[in-house]
């Protein structure tokens, strides 16, 4: 924040300012935090660039989430297992609810999406 041209008002996506994802969010959570709301809906960044920043990014995201309600839409494994409560949507409703290991579980459609998403041999080419 303090290396942008106008601080926390600056415009982000204009041509002078563009950031990466993770940049991104920690504007986000900056501002947040100015301004305290009770509710949070954020949306994790693919994948930080190193280790080191995503262990800032997540404990960045637990320091804004303490005392109040937090919507996070995921994109790693690592960050739905350590959620609270999952809910699960499909075709605009609520599909199922519950923790990683009770919807691992539970529902069928969670172990699919888990297994489709975050299956680590899912971009090895077979020659």
């Amino acid at each position: 924040v303090q290396n942008l041209p106008d601080g926390f008002t600056t415009v982000i996506g204009n041509h002078e300012v563009r950031l990466r994802p993770d940049e991104s969010l920690r504007i986000a959570l900056s501002r947040a935090l100015l301004r305290n709301p009770s509710l949070l809906i954020l949306e994790e960044p693919p994948a930080p660039p190193t280790e080191a920043e995503t262990a800032e990014l997540d404990a960045a995201i637990q320091r804004v989430a303490d005392g109040r309600t937090l919507i996070l839409l995921p994109h790693r494994l690592a960050t739905l297992r350590s959620a609270d409560k999952i809910v699960l949507l499909h075709e605009g409703r609520v599909h199922a609810m519950g923790t990683h290991a009770e919807l691992i579980q539970s529902s069928d459609l969670y172990r699919h999406i888990n297994y489709v998403r975050f299956n680590p041999f899912r971009h090895v080419s077979v020659s």
